[in-house]
Formats: C-alpha cells, sequence, structure tokens
C-alpha cells in the first residue's frame, strides 16, 4: 500500500484509488496526486515565464533648420510651443518686420540685402505660417537695394489684396522706416536698419 496526497491535501491509496475519492464530488476532476509518502514529488510542468516587458524607446521630435530663411520652429509639445525666429545666418541684417496685429503680436522677422520674398511656405524669406489668409507663396516681396540704401515692396501673387499705411499695394513702390504693412489678418511694422539718416550704413 502506497500512501499519496492530492494537491488539495487528502492522503489516499493510490493502489486502490488513481484519483483522490475525498475531493469534492462536483468536481470533475478530482485532483490527482502531487506527492507520494516517501518525499518523493511527482514532475509538475511549470509553466513558461511571460514574455519581457518592452520600453519602447521615446520619439525624439526634431526641427530641421534652414539657415538662409526666417521661420518659426514649434517645439515637440503642443502644449507649451516655443517660438524661434531663425534667419539668414550667413547674412548681415538690414532690417525688420514686427508683428503689431495679429495672432503673433511682438514676432520679429530679419530682413537681408537683395529680395525677400513673403508667404507662408517654409521656404519663403519670411514665413507667416499662422495666418491662413495669406498666401503660400510671395504675398509681397521686399527689396533692399544696396547701391542707394533703398527699400522697396512689391505686390506678389496673392489673392488677396496688401496694404501699405491703409493704402492698396498695386505695384512697387519705396518702403520707407515705420511703415505699417497689411498681409491678410496680419499687420506688420517694418524697421530700417540701413539707408539715409540711419545710424548704420550698409558698408559690407
Amino acid at each position: 500500500m502506497t500512501w499519496v496526497t492530492c494537491m488539495n491535501g487528502h492522503s489516499f491509496d493510490d493502489e486502490k484509488n488513481t484519483i483522490c475519492p475525498y475531493c469534492p464530488l462536483t468536481s470533475k476532476k478530482a485532483a490527482p496526486p502531487t506527492e507520494r509518502a516517501s518525499g518523493d514529488k511527482v514532475d509538475i510542468p511549470t509553466p513558461p515565464p511571460p514574455p519581457p516587458f518592452e520600453i519602447s524607446p521615446p520619439i525624439i521630435s526634431q526641427n530641421v533648420v534652414n539657415e538662409n530663411k526666417t521661420v518659426r520652429i514649434r517645439g515637440a509639445s503642443q502644449n507649451a510651443s516655443q517660438e524661434q525666429s531663425i534667419s539668414h545666418m550667413n547674412d548681415p541684417v538690414v532690417g525688420w518686420l514686427i508683428v503689431v496685429e495679429g495672432e503673433m503680436v511682438g514676432q520679429d522677422y530679419r530682413l537681408v540685402s537683395g529680395w525677400n520674398s513673403v508667404g507662408r511656405d517654409g521656404d519663403m524669406s519670411v514665413s507667416l505660417d499662422f495666418d491662413p489668409a495669406i498666401s503660400r507663396r510671395d504675398h509681397v516681396k521686399i527689396l533692399f537695394e544696396p547701391k542707394k540704401q533703398q527699400y522697396h515692396i512689391s505686390p506678389g501673387e496673392a489673392r488677396n489684396p496688401s496694404y501699405v499705411n491703409n493704402e492698396v499695394l498695386l505695384q512697387p513702390m519705396i518702403f520707407n522706416d515705420r511703415d505699417i504693412i497689411e498681409l491678410g489678418g496680419t499687420k506688420l511694422k517694418f524697421i530700417a536698419l540701413c539707408g539715409a539718416g540711419l545710424a548704420v550704413s550698409h558698408n559690407w
């Protein structure tokens, strides 16, 4: 006679019973023996360990900087948008456009010698991508002419009209220091750095 112990702790003679006779009869299958009286253990398959938990590396947002244009760069967080102006790092500045009315009041955009294209696209010299009423490309063009040290502004390809000091811009005209231009729903003040009567001359 050999006594064994079932999984529920009942001892019985395994020569008379192949399964535990004391386990509840409501169970469809009584608990099998797990340990003999002699102390020898029946091998019970060990369940495989769960797969290791893998943590995906964080996604790092990378902004591509175009060193020849004035653009706005948004940070990775949508709740904390950080605006930064990056413009013409290899060219000396000759003036600025500063938003005085519209979504981005206080934002400044640098102008350089030669032609400066203004629009919403990122490859514009001055990218005003926050105003959907501004054309994507060449809403207006601003020129600094170094020989005469003069600024000029010309209408571009925009469907919506542009205004200089509340006058519609229909043809190229002289662009003077402190002039106000209106593009879509945005007004910008022009601040000249070079030219007659100003402290800095374009001598580079």
